[in-house]
């Protein structure tokens, strides 16, 4: 009995220990939706995050909506790139700092063009 009570006791002090470590995370996401100038949602866009210390490249596609996500980013300074072909878009371009547990939110207005833009928010 003494040894099934100590072993629960451990069990249930172990526990107790390890679940801080599960909500602890350093890491953040980007995420917003793309759209033109109209408010029309702005499908299929090629974004693309690059951590400008690394060099690091996370590539995604927004979706139907104009939604785009990039999840688990290290902190540090980034660069976003968006970009659709085809349709007369113009480039854009964003330099931001994400910080330590951020959720960031990036909504990107598109306009039509020929050359590209840049926004530097750091």
């Amino acid at each position: 009995m003494k040894s099934t009570l100590r072993t629960l006791f451990l069990l249930v002090l172990s526990l107790l220990f390890s679940l801080p470590g599960f909500a602890q995370t350093h890491r953040g996401p980007v995420r917003g939706i793309i759209t033109d100038v109209t408010g029309a949602a702005i499908p299929f866009a090629e974004v693309v995050l690059t951590n400008i210390a690394t060099g690091e490249k996370r590539t995604v596609e927004s979706g139907l909506e104009g939604q785009y996500a990039i999840v688990s980013l290290r902190p540090g300074k980034y660069e976003l790139s968006i970009n659709k072909s085809g349709l007369g878009f113009m480039r854009y371009v964003d330099r931001f700092e994400l910080l330590v547990n951020e959720v960031l939110r990036r909504d990107i207005e598109l306009t039509l063009g020929h050359a590209s833009y840049e926004v530097d928010t750091t």
